[in-house]
């Protein structure tokens, strides 16, 4: 058997033969596409032999070139976790052939438990989390040019966390948390801790190893990345968003700053809870980490579109 690409390593035949790798085949000549920036997601594409390039569009009809893959690697990995459409296009630069995973096949694996699925879910969003990081690296440089619009950033200290209270009351009609039923939220509430936050709060610090994950249920908390000049403002996390996402996933210390925008309620979910929800072992879990990696996709295109932002800011002032 070829050589498997890192998101599918040490999966047995098993669950190889349930995910339905090796039975949709995929065969494209030079110049022509596995999929185009803006079509509907379908599949992961497994490269065996050739080369492909992922092209952007760019305002003006213009194509800029993100990167290359080639045998052994894989291409459409975020359609695991969000299902919207193409972000980039794949085009074909040497015959390419492989084999795809279709999300039909996929999904209704993953939503049942089963655990092939859930490695890869798990695998995914941990590479997701770790482009996250290597883009904020990336965006590190173009604001120590002075691309961006620094701002000061809270110090008051985070306040004591207590007893979670009543969580369906503040999150029941936030995308994903709406579907949650009573056993849901003891769940929940049964491995979260809860901290009523003045605006000003300095909740997590950069260069800090990350110790909770935050899900906000009232008020906002700001992402920003600390620079020459001050600290730029990334993400704005609003009621039923989580914060800190990436480093809680690949143990790394934190890139950014995380304060408290408006008086708000924060829920702390700490590493051994978050751990168990990684393993999609209920529908309870299931649904959180569902939500997370919608999230975490939505915060990697985010971040794409402030590198070409600053970009060409940094091009202008060159």
């Amino acid at each position: 058997m070829t050589t498997l690409p890192p998101l599918l390593n040490g999966l047995d035949q098993a669950a190889l033969e349930r995910l339905g790798i090796f039975e949709s085949r995929f065969a494209v000549p030079n110049g022509d596409y596995l999929f185009r920036q803006g079509q509907p997601t379908s599949g992961v594409y497994v490269i065996e032999s050739g080369r492909i390039a992922l092209v952007g569009r760019t305002p003006g009809d213009g194509e800029v070139v993100i990167g290359e893959l080639g045998a052994g690697e894989s291409v459409g990995e975020l359609s695991l976790l969000d299902q919207g459409v193409r972000s980039a296009s794949a085009r074909v630069l040497d015959d390419c052939c492989g084999w795809r995973l279709s999300l039909d096949r996929f999904h209704p694996l993953a939503q049942s438990g089963d655990v092939g699925a859930h490695i890869l879910l798990d695998r995914m969003r941990l590479e997701v989390a770790e482009r996250t990081r290597s883009t904020l690296i990336d965006i590190g440089p173009l604001l120590d040019q002075g691309a961006g619009a620094p701002r000061a950033i809270g110090d008051l200290p985070p306040p004591t966390a207590g007893a979670p209270g009543d969580m369906a009351a503040l999150l029941h009609s936030f995308p994903g948390f709406d579907a949650f039923d009573a056993a849901d939220w003891a769940d929940l509430g049964a491995c979260v801790a809860r901290v009523d936050v003045p605006r000003g709060t300095l909740l997590a610090r950069a260069g800090e190893a990350a110790t909770a994950l935050m899900l906000v249920a009232r008020g906002a908390i700001r992402a920003s990345l600390p620079n020459l000049h001050g600290a730029e403002q990334i993400f704005l996390y609003g009621p039923g968003s989580f914060a800190g996402l990436a480093p809680m996933l690949d143990g790394a210390p934190r890139l950014l700053h995380l304060d408290m925008r408006e008086d708000g309620v924060v829920f702390l979910i700490g590493g051994d809870a978050l751990q168990q929800l990684r393993r999609g072992e209920s529908p309870f879990a299931r649904m959180v980490m569902r939500q997370a990696g919608l999230q975490m996709v939505r915060d990697l295109r985010r971040l794409s579109r402030i590198v070409g932002r600053l970009q060409r800011v940094a091009g202008r002032m060159g």
